[in-house]
């Protein structure tokens, strides 16, 4: 009887590790950035296990003289369109550097699905499957990003 209750108390103390085990899935973040054309874009995915809840996108982009007007008619352009719940987009100008900075963050759990297919060739009932870390990487990989270690 002993070593029933001894079995039985291994066995349930199994259930429960495996149980608490499954349900902890490591939040992870990446970083990806591309130079092109002296334009700088650096891309962060976050994701909880393997799903990416959320992206943030830093657009540095090189302007020539006359950089006050180009970056006045930009964030009008963006100001524009920085409408949807789920979409936060910044427009900052660096004088020192000569560059407008364009940082934009997509939270794909509070985004409409209006949004995501505007931005985003993502489908809400596939959203599970396109937004997967592995694909996500691979798509930046296969676009000319570089990891950021």
């Amino acid at each position: 009887m002993k070593n029933f209750k001894r079995i039985i108390s291994a066995m349930l103390f199994m259930v429960v590790a495996v149980v608490v085990l499954a349900g902890c899935q490591q939040d992870q973040t990446r970083t990806f950035t591309r130079t092109k054309d002296d334009n700088t874009v650096t891309n962060t995915l976050y994701a909880h296990g393997d799903d990416v809840y959320k992206i943030r996108s830093i657009d540095k982009i090189k302007l020539d003289e006359n950089s006050s007007s180009a970056f006045n008619m930009i964030k009008k352009s963006i100001e524009k369109n920085n409408k949807g719940k789920g979409i936060t987009i910044k427009v900052t100008q660096d004088k020192k550097n000569k560059e407008i900075v364009v940082t934009q963050t997509i939270d794909f759990d509070k985004i409409s699905s209006k949004n995501l297919n505007k931005y985003f060739d993502v489908d809400l009932k596939n959203k599970k499957k396109d937004l997967k870390i592995k694909k996500m990487i691979k798509n930046l990989k296969d676009q000319g990003y570089k990891e950021v270690k």
